[in-house]
């Protein structure tokens, strides 16, 4: 299991569908950087959904991430609407700067 704990940041049980795909992306990145598999990030949401911080509606479906390129993308299941929403993680100034921005950088 990855040593990275999954933050809520601010996302809540009712939040908007796009905006939390789009705000967790980063958080999933961080945990599969880090060595966490899509079951550990599953887990983990799981663990936010039962305590209120993540919309219970939202089942996450996939889940990559890139070490050569630092891309990084998940995709969840809204299950109120039988839609899938993908997301792509951009720059993260989360992870190791230097590391993230001169993977970025080399892409150009």
């Amino acid at each position: 299991m990855s040593s990275y704990d999954i933050r809520d940041k601010g996302i809540k049980k009712d939040s908007e569908t796009t905006s939390t795909a789009a705000t967790i992306s980063y958080e999933v990145e961080n945990a599969l950087e880090q060595g966490g598999k899509k079951s550990d990030v599953n887990k983990q949401i799981n663990r936010l959904q039962k305590g209120e911080k993540f919309p219970s509606n939202l089942q996450l479906v996939d889940a990559f991430y890139d070490p050569k390129t630092s891309s990084s993308g998940v995709a969840f299941l809204d299950n109120s609407t039988g839609k899938v929403v993908v997301v792509f993680a951009g720059t993260n100034f989360d992870n190791v700067f230097f590391g993230e921005v001169s993977r970025d950088v080399e892409q150009w």
